[in-house]
């Protein structure tokens, strides 16, 4: 028994790992292949999405190594919103999420959320998103076409 506490120890940190892991499944987002993100029609090369195991999306939009958001596109209830980055944990090939996120509107205000338009469509996705909170009726467009998904 003494010379195998080692591998006592190596199973128990395993187990506590697959066991944090299982707990907490649908708070990771996984990296997928990079799709075509658009921009006011510009496309997006360095933006990425990422999928949780609930089948939805997080998008991150870059423009070179500027960071214009991280949304939440759930598909089943067609939502798209914008995820606070004090939520975002990321790591080399994923994100995890402290909390699940809830969008309810593109900048989390009443007047976003009236004024941004979403169209679900099989293969992708379009959205507003209102430039500043002070002109909400002027707004970025962003699409996302998903490759098949």
């Amino acid at each position: 028994m003494k010379r195998h506490w080692h591998l006592i120890i190596i199973l128990l940190i395993a187990g506590l790992l697959a066991i944090s892991v299982g707990l907490t499944r649908n708070r990771w987002w996984i990296k997928t292949n990079t799709p075509k993100v658009f921009f006011n029609g510009e496309e997006m090369p360095n933006s990425e999405l990422f999928v949780s195991i609930d089948g939805d999306y997080l998008l991150d939009v870059k423009k070179g190594n500027e960071n214009l958001g991280a949304y939440t596109i759930l598909k089943k209830e067609k939502i798209v919103g914008l995820t606070s980055p004090n939520e975002l944990v990321r790591l080399p090939l994923c994100y995890f999420i402290w909390t699940y996120p809830i969008p309810v509107s593109p900048i989390g205000t009443q007047a976003a959320y009236l004024t941004a338009k979403v169209e679900f469509e099989k293969q992708s996705v379009a959205f507003t998103v209102p430039i500043n909170e002070d002109t909400p009726r002027d707004t970025n467009t962003i699409k996302v076409e998903f490759y098949g998904r």
